[in-house]
């Protein structure tokens, strides 16, 4: 199987993979999940705070040895986790 990582150009000169693949309700071994999709060629992984992964998503993109400026993750909060991720992120 050959996948040729067809980008798009964000108008902020990112380039976005435009098939991505959606981690809503995968639980099960998520880890694991992401790493064999990674092994199938897919670069794009669409998360959000409300599916509870992102975690397990990060470590799968760890366990897949392939480097993270390759990969591209889309992710959204809460309504509600604004507030609280803005004051987090000020502490780092």
């Amino acid at each position: 199987m050959t996948y040729t990582h067809e980008t798009i150009t964000l108008n902020n000169g990112v380039k976005m993979p435009i098939i991505g693949l959606g981690v809503y309700q995968i639980d099960y071994n998520c880890p694991e999940t992401i790493k064999t999709a990674i092994e199938v060629g897919y670069r794009h992984f669409d998360t959000a705070q409300y599916y509870g992964n992102e975690k397990e998503v990060g470590e799968g993109i760890r366990l897949s040895k392939v480097p993270r400026s390759e990969i591209f993750v889309t992710t959204k909060l809460q309504t509600g986790g604004y507030q609280q991720e803005k004051k987090e992120s000020n502490h780092l």
